[in-house]
C-alpha cells in the first residue's frame, strides 16, 4: 500500500480519513488503491467508533417486487436520519442463494460492519431455509454465508452486544412440532455451533440479547428462557402475559404490548409500565422498533401495504404519553418496510 497522503506520515493520513463522513466513503474508494485498502480495513471503522466518530445508520427490508416473476423482490434501504438521505442497496447477486435474493421474513442484523440475513422463506414457495447470506459494507460487497445447521421456522434469534456472534433457538420443524434446539453463529468465523437445548420448547418466539444473556419469549408472553453463554446454562422464567414487539435497547428489554411501552426488570423477573401510547393514533401495531442514538426508530402499521415510522424519545425520559415524530418517507421508498437493524459505521 502506498502513502497515503504525499509528505505526510500514514498515521496522520490515517487519522484524516477517519473524520470523513460516510456518505462520502464511496467517493473516497475511487481516489486511488491506498484510500481504498483503508476503507477496507476492519480496524478503520472499530477507531471511528473508538474515537466517537462512527455514524449509524437505519437498514430496513422493503419488498419492491413483483420481478421477474419472483412475487417478491426484497431490497435493503439504507436511512440516515442525521441528514435524511435515503439510499438502497445492491441487489443480492444472482449466484447467491440461487439468484432468489433476500428471503421472506428473514431474520436480520447489523454485526460490526456487515448485515447479516439468517433464515427466512423460499420466495417462490414460501417454504422455510437454512440460508445466511451477508452485506460488507467495508467491501460494498455480498457473499454466501454458512447455512443454519438444521431447518427451522418462526424461530428467535438476537446478535450480542460486541457484535460478534448471533444466537438462534426453538421454532419448529417441517412437520410444525416446535424445537428446544438451539445455535450460534461466529460471523467473522463463518461458523455455526450447537447449543444446549432449551429446557421447554417453543414455537413462534421473539429473542433479545440483554445484559449479557439471549432471552427467548413465546408468542403468547407467558414463558422467558435465558441463555447464559459463559455458564452454557438455559434458566426459565414465568412471564407476564402481554403480548407485543421487544426490543433490546440501553441495555434493558422493553414490550411494545397492548398495555403500552414495558421494560423488563431482568432481576424481579417481571414487566413495569413506563409509557402509554398517543391516543390520537388509534390500534397500535409496531412491525419492528431498533435503536437510534439514545432514541428508537419504530415501525407502525395498519395493514401489510404500507408502514409509517417514527422517532420515539429515549423510554427512559418517557413520562405519561411516549412521545413519537413520525419520519417523512420520500417517494420511491414508501410501502412496508418488513424489519430493521441499526448499523455503526
Amino acid at each position: 500500500m502506498g502513502s497515503l497522503f504525499p509528505k505526510l506520515p500514514d498515521e496522520i493520513g490515517w487519522e484524516i480519513l477517519l473524520r470523513v463522513e460516510f456518505n462520502s466513503h464511496n467517493n473516497l474508494r475511487s481516489v486511488c488503491k491506498s484510500w481504498k485498502a483503508v476503507l477496507k480495513c476492519s480496524h478503520f471503522y472499530q477507531d471511528r467508533k473508538r474515537l466517537k466518530l462512527s455514524e449509524q445508520r437505519i437498514c430496513m427490508i422493503q419488498d419492491t417486487g413483483p420481478r421477474n416473476g419472483c412475487p417478491y423482490d426484497y431490497r435493503v434501504r439504507v436511512f440516515d436520519p442525521i441528514q435524511n438521505i435515503w439510499k438502497t442497496l445492491s441487489p443480492v447477486p444472482k449466484s447467491i442463494g440461487n439468484g432468489k435474493g433476500i428471503r421472506v421474513n428473514a431474520h436480520f442484523y447489523s454485526v460490526k460492519q456487515k448485515l447479516v440475513f439468517v433464515g427466512g422463506w423460499d420466495p417462490y414457495t414460501l417454504a422455510a431455509t437454512k440460508m445466511v447470506c451477508l452485506y460488507d459494507f467495508s467491501s460494498c460487497k455480498w457473499r454466501q454465508g454458512t447455512d443454519m445447521p438444521r431447518w427451522r421456522d418462526q424461530f428467535a434469534s438476537a446478535a450480542d452486544a460486541e457484535g460478534r456472534v448471533i444466537y438462534v433457538a426453538g421454532g419448529c420443524n417441517k412437520f410444525r412440532a416446535p424445537l428446544r434446539s438451539a445455535a450460534v453463529y461466529k460471523v467473522d468465523e463463518d461458523k455455526w455451533d450447537f447449543l444446549p437445548d432449551m429446557p421447554t420448547a417453543m414455537d413462534g418466539c421473539q429473542g433479545a440479547f440483554v445484559k449479557g444473556k439471549f432471552f427467548v419469549r413465546d408468542m403468547y408472553g407467558a414463558r422467558i428462557q435465558c441463555f447464559h453463554p459463559h455458564t452454557e446454562t438455559w434458566k426459565t422464567m414465568a412471564d407476564r402475559r402481554n403480548t407485543g414487539r421487544i426490543v433490546s435497547a440501553f441495555g434493558n428489554m422493553y414490550c411494545f404490548s397492548s398495555l403500552g411501552l414495558i421494560e423488563y426488570n431482568c432481576s424481579e423477573s417481571k414487566w413495569n409500565i413506563v409509557g402509554s401510547y398517543p391516543t390520537d393514533r388509534g390500534r397500535f401495531l409496531v412491525n419492528w422498533a431498533t435503536v437510534f442514538g439514545h432514541n428508537i426508530i419504530l415501525s407502525t402499521r395498519k395493514d401489510y401495504s404500507s408502514s409509517f415510522v417514527h422517532m420515539l424519545v429515549s423510554p427512559s425520559r418517557t413520562q405519561g404519553a411516549m412521545k413519537l415524530i413520525e419520519i417523512e418517507i420520500p417517494s420511491g421508498f414508501q410501502g412496508f418496510l418488513s424489519t430493521a437493524a441499526t448499523l455503526d459505521v
